[in-house]
């Protein structure tokens, strides 16, 4: 649930881009950029820190981080009222705890399951951010009119949806904090007990390798499609 949570930041978005135009004062393409595209430009740059620390300190640390991150973030863009910069910075600050649950369901699944189940864990994790990204794109207007003219008016509207977002955040960050373990007392497979790979070495190995470039190259395409989409919507 803090993984949906994070996914929420990005996707309430999207159906209220002209709301924030008309609100804040401000040019569509930077609304677009400050509080959706944003979380693409430092992705790269959280996902290696992310991997270092999942691959360096366990599962328990990094998910950890992610979600003080989320918080964080959450927490500045309650001040929305007080003007666009702290949307901005809410997103940005947040944007670098989502590496910490997108790139963590294959090394769950490698912590806490046999080989054999790992393929269903990994599916059902992220049919949870499937969803996510289905209740963004409705959520927003059950606390917003996209065509509101009052702009103190659409401000208090888009604070309290930062306020209950933060508040379903910190419902779901404290059980994580209390329960969520690093690994289970017995390691499901040899592959989970086996010696944590140096994160350099094993990024220069993945550079040098063709199909992996292939693959790599292929999906950026993919999602570098999806956003222009988003981006002129």
């Amino acid at each position: 649930m803090s993984a949906v949570n994070n996914v929420l930041m990005w996707l309430i978005w999207s159906p209220i881009q002209t709301l924030l135009q008309r609100t804040y004062g401000i040019g569509l393409t930077w609304a677009n950029f400050a509080t959706i595209l944003i979380s693409n430009v430092t992705y790269l740059p959280g996902s290696i820190l992310a991997n270092y620390v999942v691959d360096t300190y366990g599962l328990k640390p990094g998910v950890w981080l992610g979600c003080v991150l989320t918080g964080l973030g959450q927490l500045l863009r309650i001040n929305c009222d007080q003007g666009f910069i702290w949307l901005f910075l809410g997103q940005f600050v947040g944007s670098f705890g989502q590496p910490f649950f997108y790139n963590t369901p294959q090394k769950i699944s490698q912590v806490w399951f046999p080989a054999n189940q790992r393929t269903i864990c990994t599916a059902g994790i992220t049919t949870f951010y499937t969803l996510a990204m289905a209740i963004g794109t409705v959520l927003p207007m059950a606390y917003v009119d996209p065509a509101e003219e009052d702009h103190t008016l659409a401000m208090k509207q888009l604070r309290v949806m930062m306020e209950h977002q933060f508040y379903f955040g910190m419902a779901c960050y404290i059980p994580t904090f209390l329960f969520f373990r690093n690994e289970p007392p017995t390691p499901p497979s040899r592959a989970a007990s086996a010696q944590k790979p140096d994160v350099v070495k094993s990024l220069k190995s993945l550079m040098r390798n063709v199909n992996y470039m292939t693959l790599l190259i292929g999906s950026s395409l993919i999602v570098a499609s999806l956003i222009n989409t988003i981006s002129v919507m």
